[in-house]
């Protein structure tokens, strides 16, 4: 409405009066303004209380720099006289205010304080009666003092928080300086402009009265120029008619020269100006204004601190939130301030009642093992991670810091400072969650060529998930250490002294025993460049040794030699490596004449191998590796739950083989059960290799024909298969036969002479469909 009514004002300013000295024409020049300005603000939603308080005048004084505030309060008197005559009032009667409107009237014109019944008719509302007390509401300069404060509090209205903008008093001034000083300038501008106009109406009048003085001199000298010749005349004739010669024919002078309007000139005295000036003071410099406005100000400013001291004071004393922000700030800044310190009352509600304890991981094993506490349903699990997706259990050890929360009767355990802060903050959002997932361990494998980042990338996943990185000497030196007295170690020793490689068969062994260990079992193993021949993998098979994800890094013969080339001048080098250049062709011709038959194997029988570039940064390295454990421990994880509820699940992922696939068929074979069911139809999916579309249902495994039949029998498994499957395998099928088959069934002759059935009975039989 503030915006309409000033473009409304603008349109309708009418132009200042120049030269015009009539009273009249200027009353009726602002009365036919007020009018157009009453016509065209009849459409517009004026508010009257506009001009009920000096803000509100402040406002258009700012606002509608061509239109006074005199000839607005006409306007609206205008129209409030022909709304009042359309609903047929009496324009001219007074109106009465109610007493709570003469209250809230008082209140805001006067600065006098709101007596309690009728706070109570106003405020009560705000938290009793919609749309305030379902949407919330902010009350702006309430309570404004410790009386109000006092009133709240008293009637059970408790806010959730006051705000309390502080700034200082050069800000406060900075801020307030300019409005207030364009305002001085308007009115100084106005000022000089009816200066201006009354200097000109006062020449105007002025030079008609000057010509006024002259005429009137001038038909003064006239007439004394004509009696004079008149007496002259006179005299003349009477010496005539006595024969009397007059003196003045002896000396006759010069016949005196008719008198011109131009040479008429005024005395000092008829010049003389009586008129004082419009304004006899002195104008106000713009320094004195700015110096007058700054102490306005900072009185003003002492005036609302002393009230706000006495606030804040009040609030405390009666255990009111109270937020205080720095207002002497950029409006964004302040803005995002204030936004921070609402989230324990805006973004965080739910919780506003919920109270966390923090304390040390000491403390909570020990509260834990007394029985003073109990371990939640979340066990080791973070909470916040769950939320985020994760799917790796933080990892826990002597060393590695925990950041414990205690609320209610329960502990839980948050892996970082940010996490344990966000759970502190909105409990009950991290509460809602569903139970952590089962603890899946991880099967890793990274190969490669020498240089390629192995080693690098599974050390870190060591020290990030606490997950056992076991290279092929690593796995032997740690049985060697473990089990010193063991047949195997001395086995090993033997042809160690003899100056010989291991056998295979006994690397794997000594990794199998150093992967029963409890953290491997729990948390999980990474084989760094471990297996790189095929009779590797064969030895891990039957030791049933199958990492879940196998990644491969790749790298060119250029870069292997330019890497191993750093590595030898790195002064942070302490020990001599085999990896000379000669030592570096020799492994890098080994790892791709054996690369090659490793990742078919795997491709084939367990679709598991994964290829990154290793010539990337280990940062890429690292999320990407990331990446793929999360899907893959997601699909396990998931698997599991579906399991253990008797649903169906996926299997794709699981490194399940063809064989164990074809062996656990269900009743269907390779045909899938929802086309049979929903549309009697026989697809048969052994074509699909990958198991993309392959599910798991009462330890049976059934193909289907694609992701919206995956869908549907994930959904309801139990309706397309027995005994609740509405068609069920017939006993003889149709099965692909070769063109070699078919000659070794001579002398039988093809069915339908060799002719297509389908197109036959689809062409309703005719001989055009053959």
């Amino acid at each position: 409405a503030v915006v309409s009514t000033q473009s409304t004002g603008e349109e309708a300013a009418p132009s200042p009066d120049e030269g015009d000295d009539d009273e009249d024409d200027e009353e009726t020049k602002a009365k036919k303004a007020a009018l157009e300005i009453a016509k065209n603000t009849k459409a517009v939603d004026l508010d009257d209380s506009l001009l009920m308080t000096p803000s509100g005048k402040e406002h258009l004084v700012r606002e509608f720099t061509d239109i006074t505030v005199a000839q607005f309060e006409k306007a609206l008197q205008l129209r409030r006289d022909l709304i009042a005559k359309r609903e047929g009032k009496d324009p001219d009667a007074e109106e009465v205010l109610t007493d709570l409107e003469e209250a809230v009237h008082s209140s805001l014109v006067e600065g006098e304080a709101l007596p309690p019944e009728i706070l109570e008719q106003i405020v009560v509302s705000w938290w009793t009666e919609n749309p305030f007390k379902e949407t919330g509401f902010i009350l702006e300069g309430f309570p404004r003092t410790p009386q109000e404060a006092t009133f709240m509090t008293d009637s059970g209205l408790f806010p959730d928080a006051c705000i309390v903008l502080e700034i200082e008093d050069e800000d406060a001034g900075d801020r307030q300086l300019p409005k207030k000083l364009q305002k001085w300038k308007n009115k100084m501008a106005k000022k000089l402009a009816r200066r201006q106009r009354h200097m000109e109406r006062r020449r105007i009048k002025k030079e008609k009265e000057r010509k006024k003085k002259i005429n009137e001199k001038f038909e003064e000298l006239k007439a004394e120029r004509e009696m004079r010749l008149e007496e002259r005349r006179k005299e003349k004739e009477e010496a005539a008619k006595f024969g009397e010669v007059p003196e003045s024919d002896d000396e006759e002078s010069e016949e005196e020269p008719e008198i011109q309007l131009k040479d008429v000139v005024l005395s000092d005295e008829e010049e003389e100006d009586d008129d004082d000036d419009l304004d006899g003071e002195e104008d106000e410099t713009e320094e004195e204004a700015v110096d007058r406005i700054r102490g306005e100000i900072s009185d003003r400013y002492d005036n609302d601190m002393q009230v706000i001291s006495q606030l804040q004071n009040s609030l405390e004393d009666l255990s009111i939130y109270r937020i205080v922000v720095d207002a002497s700030r950029k409006p964004k800044v302040v803005f995002y301030s204030l936004c921070q310190q609402l989230r324990s009352i805006t973004v965080f509600r739910e919780s506003l009642f919920s109270q966390c304890l923090a304390v040390r991981a000491r403390q909570a094993n020990e509260m834990l093992a007394k029985g003073y506490k109990q371990s939640s349903r979340f066990g080791r699990w973070d909470p916040v991670l769950l939320e985020e997706g994760c799917t790796i259990q933080p990892y826990q050890a002597p060393g590695r810091l925990t950041y414990p929360v205690v609320y209610r009767a329960h502990t839980y355990f948050m892996s970082t400072l940010e996490n344990r802060q966000k759970f502190l903050e909105n409990p009950l959002r991290y509460l809602k969650l569903s139970s952590p997932p089962p603890v899946v361990p991880v099967k890793l494998a990274i190969v490669g060529p020498p240089k390629s980042g192995k080693s690098m990338l599974a050390r870190r996943l060591e020290r990030d998930h606490g997950i056992v990185c076991l290279s092929s000497g690593e796995a032997v030196r740690q049985f060697m250490t473990q089990f010193p007295s063991s047949s195997l170690t001395k086995e090993m020793e033997t042809h160690l002294r003899a100056g010989v490689t291991l056998p295979d068969a006994l690397v794997v062994e000594a990794i199998e025993k150093i992967m029963l260990s409890q953290r491997c079992q729990t948390r999980g193993y990474v084989l760094d460049g471990f297996p790189n021949t095929i009779e590797q993998v064969k030895l891990m098979t039957e030791l049933s040794i199958i990492p879940v994800q196998i990644i491969e890094l790749t790298l060119s013969a250029k870069e292997v030699h330019w890497r191993g080339t750093a590595d030898r001048h790195s002064p942070d080098r302490a020990l001599p490596l085999h990896d000379s250049a000669p030592i570096l062709d020799v492994r890098l011709s080994s790892y791709k004449r054996n690369i090659d038959v490793v990742r078919s194997h795997y491709q084939k029988e367990h679709r598991n191998w994964h290829v990154l570039e290793g010539s990337r940064s280990k940062w890429w390295l690292n999320d990407q590796c990331a990446k793929l454990l999360h899907e893959q421990l997601k699909t396990a994880q998931d698997y599991l739950v579906k399991r253990s509820v008797g649903d169906a699940a996926s299997i794709f992922g699981l490194c399940v083989t063809p064989k164990e696939c074809q062996h656990r068929l269900g009743e269907f074979s390779h045909y899938c059960p929802v086309s049979l069911a929903t549309k009697h139809e026989l697809v048969d999916c052994s074509y699909e290799t990958t198991m993309k579309y392959t599910a798991e249902y009462r330890a049976r495994y059934y193909k289907l024909a694609g992701p919206k039949e995956l869908e549907m029998f994930l959904t309801d498994a139990h309706l397309y298969v027995s005994p609740t499957a509405p068609h069920m395998l017939p006993e003889s099928l149709p099965k692909y036969v070769s063109k070699a088959e078919v000659k070794q069934m001579f002398p039988k002759e093809l069915a339908f002479k060799g002719y297509c059935p389908v197109t036959y009975i689809h062409g309703n039989k005719r001989y055009e469909a053959l």
